[in-house]
């Protein structure tokens, strides 16, 4: 968890993401279970201030905090929602830099929006 800073996260020597204040690394793995093993390079745009966890300390932890298991899962769906918003953004920049197509103005919906209900019951 980045408490206080910000850093790049690289995979394959490619930047992948940018992880700032209140980002989580490697966070949708670690939600879906499938393991959490390092998958790319951190590197710290000068001084950090980050939380370690080992992630089966962690999800042992949890097991008996479920008010603290939902507040950690609501954080990391909303870092998921902030990233692939971000994503949109720059697809869409890029989009205006180079003339490629928009996939936001074509994913569906208003502006490129569209709106689901994910559960159980859908």
């Amino acid at each position: 968890f980045m408490k206080r800073g910000h850093s790049k996260l690289y995979v394959r020597n490619n930047h992948f993401a940018n992880i700032d204040e209140g980002s989580f690394v490697n966070d949708v793995a670690f939600a879906r279970h499938d393991g959490a093993e390092a998958y790319g390079t951190v590197v710290t745009e000068g001084d950090a201030e980050v939380i370690v966890w080992d992630w089966q300390a962690l999800r042992e932890y949890l097991k008996s905090r479920p008010d603290m298991d939902r507040n950690m899962r609501f954080c990391f769906t909303q870092h998921l929602v902030k990233g692939l918003m971000q994503q949109r953004e720059a697809a869409h920049l890029k989009h205006l830099k180079t003339g490629e197509e928009d996939w936001t103005a074509v994913a569906g919906g208003e502006g490129g929006i569209t709106v689901a209900s994910v559960g159980a019951d859908v």
